[in-house]
């Protein structure tokens, strides 16, 4: 485990960038780890032609799936502590966050979808289930010009919009979908619904059924 309680407070930021960089050569590294193709079946190695540690990097389409899956998770591992360090030192991160922060962001995505029925979902649960601070949640959804809240608020008035429309579910109550998708108010979801759409559930649906 890294710990910084015996380094100067001053020098900490220093330190997590020196952390930082030695693991993201490691990781470079792996890509230069000899091992089988699946493409072709193994061949004994020749002892003309030892297997040299300084091969030139492997071309990521050589990599078999299970490899490219575990590259994958490892990146994204890294990317995620790396710019969680640099958040919680509010400095700027040793190495480019690349693609590992757009695969965190589709992560918490389908989280919050997977849950929106949970009426508990919030930011702080979200932030704890990746293992990051609240603060660079909030972040990443800034970045992509949005609040948390007002995405999860969004999502759930679309499936409450989808469910009001569905024929099938004609003869459920509207405060049934409503808490179905997080909502606990029903005025409160009555009001955010209009305000969205432009007319009441109640409203919505009779539109809907006559069209």
């Amino acid at each position: 485990m890294i710990s910084t309680d015996k380094v100067p407070a001053a020098e900490r930021s220093v330190f997590w960038r020196e952390v930082s960089t030695k693991v993201w050569t490691h990781y470079d590294a792996l890509l230069r780890l000899p091992c089988s193709s699946p493409k072709s079946p193994k061949s004994p190695k020749s002892p003309q032609s030892p297997q040299s540690p300084q091969s030139p990097p492997r071309d990521l389409q050589d990599l078999s799936a299970s490899e490219t899956s575990q590259l994958s998770a490892l990146a994204l591992a890294l990317d995620v502590l790396t710019l969680s360090l640099a958040d919680a030192l509010d400095t700027e991160p040793p190495v480019p966050p690349r693609t590992g922060q757009q695969a965190l962001t589709a992560k918490i995505h389908a989280f919050i979808q997977d849950h929106l029925g949970d009426a508990r979902l919030a930011p702080a649960m979200i932030a704890a289930a990746h293992h990051i601070s609240l603060r660079y949640l909030h972040r990443l959804f800034h970045e992509e010009g949005r609040t948390v809240v007002g995405w999860i608020r969004r999502q759930r008035l679309e499936r409450c919009r989808r469910d009001l429309a569905d024929p099938l579910l004609a003869g459920v109550p509207i405060g049934a979908v409503a808490a179905r998708w997080g909502f606990a108010s029903h005025t409160h979801f009555s009001r955010a619904f209009r305000g969205a759409y432009g007319l009441t559930p109640s409203a919505y649906r009779e539109r809907r059924s006559g069209s």
